[in-house]
């Protein structure tokens, strides 16, 4: 099974960020599937976090889609920069166990209260 993630970037903080997941099994779609999406973070000192920042489910395609309507909508603070993302499948009606792919690249100007300037 492979869980594969694209890079995503974007210039202004209102265009929308969209994080997408491609899940295979023997290379065939797995679709019906529960996908997490985490969002990665380094904050001022340096400390790298992450965390669920939403689920969807996999379509016919195999691919799960998690739309933002601008970088302001991602979960972060204005002390942490949004650094990338990856995904995990959390249920697939006990076919396939769970696994996680790697972090993709999420480059965005601002991210959550950021945006805000704090």
């Amino acid at each position: 099974m492979s869980i594969a993630v694209a890079d995503v970037a974007t210039v202004s903080p209102e265009d929308p960020v969209e994080l997408t997941a491609t899940i295979l099994a023997d290379g065939a779609p797995v679709p019906g599937a529960d996908v997490a999406f985490f969002v990665h973070h380094t904050s001022e000192d340096g400390d790298e976090e992450g965390g669920v920042a939403a689920n969807a489910e996999t379509d016919a395609e195999g691919v799960a889609t998690m739309l933002f309507a601008g970088s302001a909508d991602l979960p972060a603070f204005s002390d942490q920069t949004v650094t990338g993302y990856s995904a995990a499948l959390v249920s697939s009606d006990g076919r396939y166990c769970r696994s996680r792919s790697e972090v993709a690249s999420l480059d965005v100007p601002c991210a959550g209260s950021a945006c805000d300037g704090g």
